[in-house]
C-alpha cells in the first residue's frame, strides 16, 4: 500500500493529485486494509473493485483473490494503475461504474472504498444487479452506513433502509477514522457488509421502484406520495389496511408494512 510520503511521490512522478470531482481520498491505514480483506474472504473469488484510485487495496486483494475487475472514471488514476500495477489477474476497466454494463456469468464479490458523492448512486445499482453480485464489502461515509442499517422511526431511516433490508442481510462491521486517509475527509467512514438474499429478482426490482415511489418526497406524508402514482382512493385504503393514520410519513413504516403495501398494489 502507499505512505503518505509515497503518495506524494507519485503525485510528482505522474503530475497528479487527488481530485474533489471524484471524491478521491487514498487510504494509507494498513490495518484498516488487512481487516477489509479478512471480512471479505476473498480467497479464490472473483471481485469487482469501484474506483481503486491508486491501487492500494487493490494490491492486498490480488494477493489472494482469484481476479480483480477494477472499475475506474479518472484518466490520471488509470495510468498510475497501468504502470504501478503488473498482474494477470488484474483487469482495469476505464469506465464509469454506474454505467457499466455488468454482463457476468458468475456472481462476483464487490469490495471497494466507495466514492461518496455517488454513494446511493452505486448501491442502488447492486441492488439492481443483485443476480450478479453475492456480496458486497464496501466502505462509506459514517452517516450512510447508519442510514443503510438504521431500523424504522430512527432519524436516519429511509429508503435506502428499506430496499438494503429487501435485498440483503447488511452489517456495519467497523468505524473508520478519518486520519486513515490522505488527504483526510472531513467526516468518519465505516465498512459494511451486504450479503444479498436468495429472492425473486423481477419482484424485486418492482419492490424496489415502489418503495423509491413511496420516499418521491420525504418530507411528504405517505399519503401524498402514494396519490402521485396511484390516486387517493388507492392511497387511502393502502394506509387504512396498514391500520395506520393518514399522516404518517413513509419513514415510520417498518419494513413489513412496505412488503404489506407492496403485495396490496400488485
Amino acid at each position: 500500500m502507499w505512505s503518505k510520503d509515497e503518495i506524494l511521490i507519485i503525485y510528482q512522478k505522474y503530475n497528479i493529485k487527488a481530485s474533489k470531482r471524484f471524491g478521491q481520498n487514498f487510504l494509507i491505514d494498513q490495518n484498516v486494509l488487512k481487516i477489509i480483506r479478512e471480512i471479505a474472504n476473498i480467497k479464490n473469488k472473483e471481485i469487482i473493485e469501484i474506483g481503486p484510485g491508486l491501487g492500494s487495496l487493490t494490491k492486498y486483494l490480488l494477493e489472494s483473490a482469484k481476479s480483480v475487475i477494477a472499475y475506474e472514471i479518472d484518466d490520471n488514476m488509470v495510468k498510475v494503475l497501468k504502470n504501478e500495477i503488473k498482474d494477470e489477474k488484474f483487469t482495469l476497466i476505464n469506465d464509469d461504474f454506474l454505467k457499466a454494463n455488468l454482463d457476468f456469468n458468475n456472481k462476483k464479490t464487490v469490495v471497494a472504498n466507495i466514492p461518496y458523492n455517488i454513494t446511493s448512486d452505486i448501491i442502488f445499482k447492486f441492488f439492481e444487479n443483485s443476480d450478479k453480485i453475492d456480496r458486497a464489502i464496501i466502505m462509506v461515509q459514517k452517516e450512510v452506513a447508519e442510514r443503510i442499517t438504521s431500523k424504522a422511526g430512527s432519524k436516519n431511516y429511509g429508503k435506502l433502509s428499506v430496499v438494503a433490508q429487501h435485498f440483503a442481510d447488511v452489517k456495519y462491521n467497523f468505524t473508520v477514522s478519518r486520519q486513515s486517509f490522505f488527504p483526510a475527509p472531513k467526516v468518519d467512514s465505516a465498512v459494511i457488509t451486504f450479503d444479498f438474499k436468495n429472492i425473486d429478482y423481477n419482484e424485486s426490482i418492482k419492490f424496489l421502484k415502489f418503495v423509491k415511489q413511496c420516499f418521491a418526497m420525504r418530507r411528504k406524508t405517505l399519503f401524498n406520495n402514494l396519490k402521485n402514482f396511484l390516486g387517493a382512493n388507492k392511497a387511502k385504503e393502502l394506509i387504512i389496511s396498514l391500520d395506520k393514520k393518514e399522516t404518517i410519513r413513509p419513514q415510520e413504516l417498518s419494513y413489513n408494512d412496505f412488503i404489506k403495501l407492496f403485495n396490496n398494489v400488485k
